[in-house]
């Protein structure tokens, strides 16, 4: 995964503010991100997911 500094910085904060608020995030059963805990969010008008490990696109 490509950073994007300040951005993935901000979304691993609001990603943990989020879980210690009660939310109950996504998470990906197989393949290479198996385990990976989301968030689906609207980012530059598109969706993608919000990570402990940063933003991304979520994967097809």
């Amino acid at each position: 995964m490509e950073s994007l500094g300040d951005i993935d910085e901000t979304a691993r904060s609001l990603f943990l503010v989020k879980v210690v608020n009660g939310a109950v995030p996504e998470t990906v059963e197989g393949g290479p991100l198996d385990g990976l805990r989301y968030f689906v969010v609207e980012f530059d008008g598109r969706q993608c997911w919000l990570t402990d490990e940063g933003l991304f696109p979520p994967q097809e």
